[in-house]
């Protein structure tokens, strides 16, 4: 996804006069921009989320979790050379691997991939194709298959495809969050 977005990024800016999309539209050079920049937005806000927040917030908390296990069987050990059979090694095989499928699970709910949240996979993967279409259109008006009036249809219905998938995800979770703060509000204001 990202290599599209800065495929598009080259081919909308990195162009002679001559060379640039749209010269002789300017409206639907402006939309080409302004939707080159969203869907740029949306592809690196959707990546770092999955990335730092989803994936890397349950990793690093379990990865934590192995160090301290770790370290409780090298002190084990060396308690066990000693002399001093002292208190046991650690969780056992089955605790950690307990563990680690409630941590792939947190992560595949963080990532919306259970099948409660199919809607909403659906919604992104349907904006993500959104974006690779765009990629394909600017990529084929670069190459000179498809001309501007061709090009203009499809950019239109492309943005308005983006437009409404973008705020059926977003509508959502911006009721969430209303909701969320207002209940926040009534529990510290019955403070």
């Amino acid at each position: 996804m990202e290599t599209v977005s800065r495929g598009v990024f080259h081919s909308v800016h990195q162009t002679t006069p001559d060379e640039a999309l749209f010269k002789s539209k300017p409206q639907t050079r402006r939309l080409l921009l302004r939707f080159r920049f969203q869907t740029h937005s949306f592809v690196s806000a959707l990546t770092s989320y999955i990335f730092d927040s989803a994936i890397g917030t349950h990793f690093n908390a379990f990865m934590q979790r192995l160090e301290s296990v770790v370290e409780q069987i090298r002190l084990h050990s060396r308690e066990k050379r000693d002399g001093d059979e002292g208190s046991p090694s650690g969780p056992d095989v089955f605790e950690l691997m307990n563990g680690h499928s409630k941590m792939l699970d947190k992560i595949l709910g963080a990532c919306m991939l259970r099948t409660q949240q199919r809607a909403i996979a659906e919604v992104v993967t349907d904006i993500l194709s959104n974006v690779l279409n765009l990629g394909t259109l600017v990529g084929d008006m670069r190459r000179g298959t498809v001309d501007d009036s061709t090009g203009e249809t499809r950019i239109k219905k492309l943005y308005h495809t983006f437009e409404r998938k973008m705020f059926t995800l977003v509508c959502p979770l911006l009721i969430r969050l209303s909701i969320s703060s207002l209940l926040m509000s009534f529990d510290r204001s019955r403070s």
